[in-house]
């Protein structure tokens, strides 16, 4: 009974029974059946009223071959996908630079009549924004790189400071490193859009009771002026809200990778007011949303001001300064629910990494003395990338594509923040907060 049951269920499966081999007696039998893929042994052994079964089956080495050969060519369509989608990802990124470049000014710079930084600043610095006690300064400016670098290189040499070989030098982005005396400055001059972002660091930079607001409006050619309160009406479409009154404003989206599912929202603006007016705003406009002030959290001072929520959606934080005699925003919100679904959220209390790779080889990274290998396309839409959660902090990396050295930067990352490093081809890399 048991033979026959074996015979009728694997006919019924499209296997086939071999004559050959086949051994039948009346405790044991054993029969050979075969089928396009497979080959099969059957052994049954009939001992005290019950019938052993062994039914063993192997893969003939050409279905091997054909599976393997399916998979080589399934693996080459799709990295030949990927390699597609990053030079179409890098020739718009090239058309879109080159735009915007165009828009920069290659002007020789002059400095501001500015003395609360301990280096000139360009006549066309914007939104500065610079710490003393932490050493740190950060402007944008309409000026190109080119033009920027070439005003920093003339005038610390002016002022002692010698220069240290680089490995970026490009005309989108500059590195510099300069010492004097046993001091220290680091500038990086990148192409972010239509402006320049330009930051500096560096023990050269430090000075106590520095007021950074002062700089700011010093280096704006203005006089720091206060400003009467006043009512402001929200825009009727915005995402976030932002005042009607406001001069500039720019809303981004972050996304899950593949997806229009939002996991961020930043909202960053300009508002002809006085933050007390800009404050008294957002905390009407985001309480009629829902979102409950974190007030234990609140800093509020003359200058600046940063409190944090909780939306219906997730956590935000929303900061408040003070430059070119307006008040900037800058309004962030997550959206947990969204990022865990895409593996974006780091562990609690540590932040991620996401690594990209837009280039044609693979890139290796090194930070926090461990070296994350991102292959050719790693990050793109078709091909995850490596990831990496870290304590919050400060870290310098370093980078190399094709075994060639292309440069050391430096992120400082916050608990709970998710950032994407994009390497480029020629080694650079822009830092781009994702969560």
């Amino acid at each position: 009974m048991v033979l026959a049951f074996y015979r009728r269920e694997l006919a019924a499966r499209t296997w086939k029974e071999e004559a050959s081999g086949a051994v039948i007696s009346d405790n044991e039998a054993t029969l050979h059946f075969s089928s396009l893929e497979q080959t099969a042994t059957l052994r049954l052994i009939h001992k005290y009223d019950l019938t052993t079964v062994s039914l063993v089956a192997q893969v003939k080495e050409a279905a091997l071959a054909a599976r393997a050969k399916a998979k080589k060519d399934a693996d080459s369509k799709f990295m030949a996908d990927a390699e597609a989608t990053a030079r179409q990802m890098i020739a718009a990124d090239e058309v879109r630079r080159a735009a915007q470049a165009a828009n920069l000014s290659d002007a020789p710079l002059h400095a501001l009549a500015d003395k609360t930084t301990p280096v000139p600043l360009p006549e066309t610095a914007e939104n500065v924004q610079f710490s003393g006690p932490d050493g740190k300064l950060e402007f944008d400016s309409s000026s190109s790189v080119k033009a920027l670098a070439t005003f920093y290189r003339q005038s610390l040499k002016s002022l002692g400071w010698k220069e240290q070989p680089s490995v970026i030098n490009k005309s989108n982005m500059v590195v510099m490193e300069f010492s004097k005396g046993g001091r220290e400055l680091s500038f990086t001059a990148m192409q972010m859009g239509p402006k320049v972002n330009v930051t500096a660091d560096g023990s050269g930079l430090v000075m106590a009771n520095a007021n950074p607001d002062a700089a700011s409006n010093q280096a704006a050619g203005t006089a720091p002026t206060k400003m009467a309160s006043q009512d402001l009406e929200a825009e009727s479409d915005s995402v976030l809200p932002v005042p009607k009154e406001h001069s500039m404003s720019s809303l981004g989206v972050g996304n899950l990778p593949g997806t229009e599912t939002a996991i961020r929202r930043e909202l960053n603006a300009s508002v002809p007011a006085g933050l007390n007016s800009v404050l008294a705003f957002y905390r009407t406009e985001l309480g009629k949303r829902g979102w409950k002030e974190a007030s234990e959290r609140a800093v509020v001072k003359s200058d600046q001001a940063e409190l944090a929520f909780a939306s219906p959606d997730g956590p935000a934080t929303l900061k408040l300064g003070r430059s070119n005699n307006e008040t900037s925003v800058n309004l962030a919100q997550k959206i947990p629910a969204a990022s865990a679904r895409g593996d974006v959220m780091p562990k609690p209390g540590q932040a991620r990494l996401m690594f990209v790779n837009i280039g044609d080889s693979e890139a290796a990274l090194t930070i926090n003395k461990q070296t994350i290998r991102i292959p050719a396309g790693a990050g793109g839409p078709q091909a995850k990338g490596p990831t990496l959660d870290l304590p919050p902090g400060k870290y310098r990396y370093s980078v190399k594509v094709a075994g060639r050295a292309a440069g050391n930067n430096e992120i400082e990352i916050a608990a709970d923040d998710t950032w994407g490093l994009m390497v480029a081809p020629s080694g650079e890399v822009m830092p781009l907060q994702v969560y």
